[in-house]
């Protein structure tokens, strides 16, 4: 009977590490199931801009949008870490103040970066928000300060991050706001230590315990998200996809996932 203590116990632990939390909360709150990826964007209403945004209320879409701070501590919907793709500007978001981003223009356009609370008053309720709080060194002041500004907004939302840390932050102090653990293979040259691995298999749940699993559509059959969003022992997340390019992807998917984060077309429920 001892050989069966040791894989045991390793199975034991990797379900305790992995489990979503044993009071998972639906989304059915959100009410819709298709979110529009950085706004309804394309040709003149860039993504994660104040037009991309209206264009996805206008639609009645649920919004993706990501968040991070600038220098001065101001939430800025952008996603990028530097500003070089969207702005031609090889700097970080979060080494300019306020001021200095409200200068720059996205992808040529005359749409320049929004703050959090453009957006939650663009919005106003009237369709219900996928907010990601992006990767950071300032964790905490990043989480405090979008769950202030959420505080005070009465449209429905929830928030996701690749970042177990920030979970942790909103689990701990903000219990009652839907949270969701982003999560991909993370298959890249670039990614050869052991946080990527660990990620991939949702190994940080355990800090997070999140509702949902958003996961990359590409990999959203790999063995350990089935798992969390399954029911096994009781585990049970809901799972999200992101970022379906196609209605005929999403079609094909509706039979085992209900809720997607589109790009590239006018998604039909």
């Amino acid at each position: 009977m001892l050989f069966l203590i040791l894989p045991l116990t390793l199975i034991a632990i990797f379900l305790f590490l992995i489990s979503p939390g044993a009071h998972c909360r639906s989304l059915s709150r959100l009410g819709e199931t298709c979110f529009a990826h950085r706004g309804l964007h394309g040709n003149s209403h860039p993504e994660n801009s104040l037009s991309a945004f209206s264009c996805a209320v206008e639609n009645g879409y649920g919004i993706e949008l990501d968040v991070q701070l600038s220098k001065d501590g101001v939430a800025m919907v952008f996603h990028d870490r530097t500003l070089k793709r969207a702005c031609g500007v090889s700097r970080r978001l979060e080494s300019l103040t306020f001021d200095e981003l409200s200068e720059l223009r996205l992808f040529g356009t005359g749409e320049r970066i929004p703050t959090l609370s453009e957006v939650l008053e663009l919005v106003g309720g009237k369709v219900p928000l996928v907010v990601e709080l992006k990767n950071t060194l300032r964790c905490s002041k990043l989480s405090r300060t979008v769950a202030e500004l959420l505080d005070r907004y009465e449209g429905v939302y929830c928030i996701e991050s690749f970042d177990p840390l920030i979970l942790r932050w909103f689990r701990i102090h903000r219990p009652d706001v839907l949270r969701g653990q982003l999560a991909s293979t993370f298959r890249s040259k670039a990614n050869k230590n052991l946080c990527p691995f660990v990620l991939h298999h949702l190994l940080f749940n355990f800090l997070s315990r999140p509702d949902f699993i958003a996961y990359d559509e590409r990999f959203c059959h790999t063995p350990v998200l089935k798992l969390c969003t399954s029911g096994f022992l009781s585990f049970t997340a809901v799972p999200v996809l992101w970022t379906v390019n196609s209605q005929e992807r999403m079609n094909s998917l509706r039979g085992a996932f209900k809720y997607f984060i589109f790009e590239g077309f006018h998604a039909k429920r």
